[in-house]
C-alpha cells in the first residue's frame, strides 16, 4: 500500500511536468505567430510577414498582373502564330486580289516583383496590282520592375517599318511605290504612391525616317526633310477622390528636331512642344475603366518665321467588360505632331477615334466590329485629312491550334482638294498558334 501511494504521486509529479511543459510550447507558439522572439524556439520562425499574412488580403511586396515564377517552371513564355489570308478588294481602280502572310512570336517572363515581355511580327503582301511587300514589320520589348509596394519602374521599346499600298484610300493617286516609315521610341516611367496621391514621372525619346516616294511616271520624292528626333518629359498628379474615381493633372514638353530643312520653306521645321491636361479616370474592378481629359497644346517654332501654334487637346478612352463574354472599348485622341511625307504642312494636328466591340458566342465562335474617324488640319495650308473605317468579322475555333477568320472592311479618305475615295475589302484566313 505505501508503495503504491508513492506510485501515485511520482505519476501525479510527472504528468503535471508534462502540462506545465505543454502550455509553455503553446505559449511560446502563440508568441512566434505574434511575431516575438522566442529564445526555446525550433527554426521554424519565419522573418517574412508575407508568409504569415490573412490569404484573403494581397500580398503587398507581390506582382499583381500575373502568377510569380517558380524554380521548376521554364524561364519564360514562348507563344507564336502565323495567319494566312487571301483577301478580294475593290476601290476606284477595280478589284484586285491580295495574299498576306503574318506571323508573330511573344516571350514573357513574371517574377514576384516585376517581369519583362518581348514580341514581333511582319506583314507580307503579295497582290495583283505590284510585287511582293514588306506591308509592316514590328518588334517590342517591356519590362516593369516593383521596388517596393508604393513604387514601379517600367519601360518599353517599339521599333516599327510600314509601307502603305498604292491604291490604298489616303495615298495620292500619282503615287507608284508609297514610302517605307521606320520608327524607334523608347519611353521610362517610375510611378509612386503618396496616399490619396499618386506620382508618375516619365521620360521618352523617338526616331522616325521617311524613305522616298516613286510617283507614277518614275520620278522620285525625297523625303528626308522629314526625318526627325524627338525627346519629351512629362508628370502626371492623380487624387483618389473615391475608391473608383480619380482626378488628375498631366503635363509634358518636348522637342522636335529635323534633319534638313523643308524644301518648301527652306527652314527646318525644328519646334518645341508643350501641353496641360486635367481629367477624371474612372476603375470599377475589370468591369469598367475610363478616362476623359481635356487640355491645351502649344507648338513653338524655332524659327520666327513660323511663330507658333495652339490647339485644343481631347482625350477619352473607355473599357467596358460587363461579363466575360463582351468587350466594348472606344478611344478619342488629339496629337500634334511632323506633317508627314509630301506634305507641304509646317505641322499636323489630327483628331481620331476609334471603338471595337467583340462578343463570345460560344466557345468555338467569336463575332468582332470596329469603327473609326479621323480629321487632320496641315498647319500652313488649307489642305485638310479625313477618313472613315467600319468592319465586321468572325472567328471560328477548329481546334486548340488553328483558327478561322472572315472579315469584311471599308475604308474612305479624302484629301482636299482632291475627290474622296473608297475601299471595300473582303478577306478570308487560317490563323495557327501555339
Amino acid at each position: 500500500m505505501p508503495f503504491r501511494a508513492k506510485n501515485r504521486r511520482s505519476t501525479l509529479r510527472l504528468q503535471l511536468l508534462a502540462g506545465t511543459a505543454l502550455a509553455a510550447w503553446a505559449g511560446g507558439a502563440q508568441a512566434s505567430a505574434a511575431g516575438e522572439f522566442n529564445a526555446m524556439g525550433d527554426g521554424t520562425e519565419f522573418s517574412t510577414a508575407d508568409l504569415l499574412r490573412d490569404t484573403t488580403t494581397g500580398c503587398e511586396s507581390c506582382v499583381l498582373a500575373g502568377p510569380p515564377h517558380e524554380r521548376d517552371d521554364p524561364f519564360f513564355d514562348l507563344d507564336w502564330s502565323l495567319a494566312l489570308r487571301g483577301a478580294y478588294a475593290r476601290d476606284q481602280d477595280g478589284g484586285h486580289f491580295e495574299a498576306l502572310a503574318v506571323p508573330s512570336v511573344s516571350l514573357t517572363h513574371r517574377a514576384m516583383r516585376g517581369g519583362y515581355d518581348l514580341s514581333a511580327s511582319a506583314e507580307l503582301a503579295r497582290s495583283s496590282l505590284d510585287a511582293y511587300r514588306l506591308a509592316a514589320l514590328r518588334a517590342a520589348a517591356g519590362a516593369d520592375y516593383r521596388l517596393d509596394a508604393l513604387t514601379v519602374i517600367s519601360g518599353a521599346l517599339e521599333l516599327s517599318l510600314t509601307q502603305d499600298s498604292p491604291g490604298a484610300p489616303g495615298v495620292a493617286n500619282n503615287v507608284a511605290i508609297a514610302p517605307i516609315v521606320g520608327s524607334a521610341e523608347a519611353e521610362a516611367a517610375v510611378t509612386r504612391e503618396l496616399g490619396m496621391f499618386d506620382v508618375a514621372l516619365r521620360g521618352s525619346a523617338s526616331r522616325t525616317v521617311y524613305g522616298p516616294t516613286t510617283l507614277l511616271d518614275a520620278s522620285v520624292v525625297d523625303n528626308s526633310a522629314q526625318n526627325n528626333w524627338k525627346v519629351g518629359t512629362g508628370l502626371r498628379l492623380g487624387y483618389a477622390v473615391t475608391p473608383v474615381l480619380t482626378a488628375f493633372v498631366d503635363g509634358g514638353a518636348g522637342y522636335q528636331l529635323y534633319d534638313l530643312p523643308s524644301p518648301i520653306y527652306l527652314e527646318k521645321l525644328d519646334a518645341a512642344d508643350y501641353a496641360i491636361r486635367a481629367g477624371l479616370g474612372a476603375k470599377w474592378n475589370s468591369v469598367l475603366e475610363a478616362e476623359g481629359s481635356i487640355g491645351l497644346g502649344l507648338r513653338r517654332f524655332a524659327a520666327p518665321a513660323f511663330g507658333e501654334v495652339v490647339s485644343t487637346l481631347y482625350n477619352a478612352k473607355l473599357t467596358f467588360r460587363p461579363d466575360e463574354t463582351v468587350t466594348l472599348s472606344g478611344t478619342f485622341s488629339t496629337t500634334v505632331g511632323a506633317p508627314g511625307p509630301s506634305s507641304a504642312g509646317l505641322a499636323r494636328i489630327e483628331y481620331a477615334a476609334a471603338a471595337d466591340a467583340s462578343y463570345q458566342l460560344n466557345t468555338w465562335l467569336k463575332l468582332r466590329a470596329s469603327a473609326g474617324w479621323r480629321h487632320a488640319l496641315l498647319v500652313g495650308t488649307t489642305t485638310t485629312e479625313t477618313g472613315y473605317n467600319a468592319g465586321a468579322g468572325l472567328d471560328y475555333l477548329l481546334n486548340e491550334f488553328a483558327t478561322l477568320t472572315a472579315d469584311y472592311a471599308y475604308r474612305w479618305a479624302e484629301t482636299t482638294p482632291d475627290p474622296g475615295e473608297e475601299e471595300h475589302r473582303v478577306t478570308l484566313g487560317v490563323t495557327f498558334a501555339r
